[in-house]
């Protein structure tokens, strides 16, 4: 651990300059259990007039301490409190704990559905960083992957393509539609790798299409990522 850096940031923190605060504890907050000596001054600023100081100081000393279970409840309350916090920051916190956080999935399904897209996409990563704890998610992430805003597309994708491929397989037909029409590389990509992690056969056809396209335009990225769908899906049939 860099202790000349953990302390920097702690005395950041006691500076006060709130247009820094909060991006001081989400640092903090990957340092885990080894900036345990930025405890005083996190709990200090749970009291913030800035909600999203508050916000990132409750993830970091969750982070440091370990009591997500203990925590999670004011998530779930900073979730539904839209006037206080913006919920596509809470979203990203919330995708921090990983499956821990299963208790907000109602709310994140919720939020897939919201007005703003940054709301939507936020809460779309949430759920990816879930695993197979978030299929309950699945309907919501298959309806997402045609979302008018492309960055919900990607992170739906994404989400995807995070979860078990029995799950996966729930997505399958959404999933293809989205390799074969989707105009965004990065939503194709994850979509086609969350097929060839579900080992579906019918999903062969739209994958060897991709793979020729991609050939055509040179773009290795996405040829790789259909041919290495291919073999996974090759090796489970």
């Amino acid at each position: 651990m860099n202790v000349r850096r953990l302390r920097s940031l702690i005395a950041s923190l006691k500076e006060g300059q709130t247009s820094l605060l909060w991006n001081v504890a989400r640092e903090l907050a990957l340092m885990g259990s080894d900036a345990k000596e930025a405890i005083p001054a996190l709990s200090a600023l749970l009291t913030h007039e800035d909600p999203n100081s508050r916000l990132w100081a409750k993830f970091a000393l969750t982070k440091i301490t370990g009591e997500t279970s203990a925590t999670l409840p004011y998530f779930l309350a900073a979730l539904r409190d839209n006037k206080m916090y913006y919920p596509g920051m809470v979203s990203t916190a919330v995708a921090g704990f990983g499956e821990e956080a299963v208790a907000a999935l109602p709310l994140l399904i919720e939020l897939l559905g919201d007005a703003e897209a940054d709301n939507r996409w936020s809460s779309a990563w949430a759920i990816g960083a879930m695993g197979d704890a978030g299929k309950e998610a699945v309907p919501a992430l298959m309806t997402a992957l045609r979302d008018p805003d492309e960055k919900t597309r990607w992170y739906s994708a994404y989400a995807l393509s995070e979860m078990s491929g029995d799950t996966i397989s729930l997505a399958v037909d959404a999933l293809i539609f989205a390799v074969e029409h989707d105009f965004d590389e990065d939503v194709r990509g994850y979509a086609t790798r969350a097929l060839g992690k579900s080992g579906e056969a019918r999903a062969v056809s739209a994958l060897l299409s991709l793979k020729e396209e991609q050939k055509e335009k040179q773009n290795d990225f996405l040829r790789l990522e259909a041919e290495t769908a291919l073999k996974r899906i090759s090796s489970k049939i």
